[in-house]
């Protein structure tokens, strides 16, 4: 991910560099043809040969600039500050011999600060600011050409202030919304970022709940087949009931997991969830695992003075917690810590298993595509997990335990699964 963004801020700077390149290009015709007009048209007493020679000189840096334009080095944001800031001496330069402050064109110092606001971070425009107001205020206070030759010289010190003064709210008005501004646009920026990553999770569940619903369908038949069969021994028993209800029991079970994946496809579930509460639906999630799994050591403990609001007790969100559970048992089928604890935002879960534990690799990859925590196995179900409990606002996150094992800890926001 690292090398698409490097490359994406890199052409963005060549971009804007580019754009600079053409603003000084105008900007150089129109230095040249002002002074022309103002000497030979307006009879304005100039320092022509000074102002040509920094507009020359400001030619020069133009082409420099268009020949470090194509190289194929990559251009920093200090570097196109560096350029913002060039300009703005050259801009002071040319000013300070042509009438200073009283120059009509001194509001051209908004124009770097502009570009600074909307392409550089707002440490860059805030300083950039504050370079251009001390050089309006060298011209205004220090440089002072209002002299008695000077074409404004009577009746303008009142006007230049006020000049000033508007120059310096301009300025801070500029910084302060045009930051404003870009730093929306990038956070827009930033959403679309995450909604095509969502948008491409959502392709990989698609094609993952295809394939759920079509081993849904070819087991259909071969589970209904074996209850038959179980019925019929039923009617006729003899010593193995016990075993016949266990095998029962299962087959439901099974039925209830096919149920889970033909609803997260969008096909009719086979039941729906019941309204009760949280530390009830908790305790009923162990209570039904722990019977799919007797041989595992368990233990689960409820850490919190309260039962909790009622929720939709969903048999999706139940699978995606089964699912974890199974994870662990199957890693660590000696010893499995399930803690509960409820507060006023959230329902959280901690799942410890005496496992091998994950990879950093690995645990970066959850809930981007299948992975899996154990020796010999294709992910499937934390997967379908990650993305059942993000579907309720919460999360899943992973982490290696000092001792050793993992646990896995599940976040649900309460005000999404309570009934309001």
């Amino acid at each position: 991910m690292n090398k698409p963004n490097a490359y994406t801020q890199q052409t963005g700077h060549h971009a804007n560099l580019k754009l600079l390149i053409w603003l000084r290009a105008v900007a150089i015709a129109g230095q040249f043809t002002a002074v022309v007009i103002a000497k030979y048209y307006l009879g304005i007493t100039l320092q022509t040969g000074v102002l040509y020679t920094w507009i020359g000189i400001y030619a020069f840096i133009n082409l420099l600039t268009i020949s470090r334009f194509y190289t194929k080095i990559e251009i920093h944001k200090w570097e196109f500050f560096t350029h913002l800031i060039v300009d703005i001496i050259i801009l002071t330069i040319l000013l300070k011999y042509s009438e200073g402050g009283a120059n009509p064109f001194v509001s051209l110092y908004l124009i770097p600060l502009t570009i600074s606001a909307i392409t550089l971070p707002a440490i860059f425009t805030w300083t950039l600011a504050v370079i251009t107001i001390c050089c309006y205020s060298l011209l205004v206070w220090v440089f002072s050409p209002m002299t008695g030759h000077s074409f404004h010289a009577n009746h303008f010190d009142v006007h230049v202030i006020g000049m000033w003064l508007g120059f310096v709210i301009s300025a801070v008005l500029v910084a302060f919304f045009v930051v404003r501004m870009g730093r929306i646009i990038q956070q827009q920026q930033k959403k679309l970022a995450e909604q095509k990553s969502q948008q491409l999770q959502n392709e990989q569940f698609v094609k993952l709940g295809t394939l759920a619903a079509s081993t849904a369908h070819e087991l259909g038949t071969p589970l209904g087949t074996m209850q038959l069969a179980v019925e019929e021994l039923q009617n006729n028993p003899k010593d193995s009931t016990q075993q016949l209800h266990v095998i029962n029991d299962q087959i439901k079970r099974c039925k209830e997991a096919l149920s889970v994946l033909s609803a997260s496809v969008g096909a009719p579930p086979l039941e729906s969830g019941q309204p009760m509460k949280v530390r009830n639906f908790i305790d009923d999630v162990f209570k039904d695992w722990q019977q799919s799994r007797p041989a595992i050591n368990i233990e689960t403990n409820w850490i919190s003075d309260t039962s909790g609001p009622e929720i939709i007790a969903e048999r999706s969100l139940k699978q995606a917690i089964k699912n974890i559970l199974d994870n662990a048992a199957d890693v660590s089928p000696e010893y499995v810590l399930c803690e509960a604890s409820l507060n006023q935002d959230e329902l959280i879960l901690k799942v410890s298993d005496h496992g091998p534990g994950i990879t950093i690799e690995k645990n970066e990859k959850i809930g981007q595509q299948p992975v899996s925590s154990k020796a010999k196995g294709m992910g499937l179900g934390l997967f379908l997990s990650h993305g059942i409990i993000k579907r309720f606002g919460g999360n899943v996150s992973l982490k290696n335990i000092r001792e050793g094992g993992l646990q896995t800890t599940i976040s649900l926001p309460i005000h999404t699964l309570a009934i309001s």
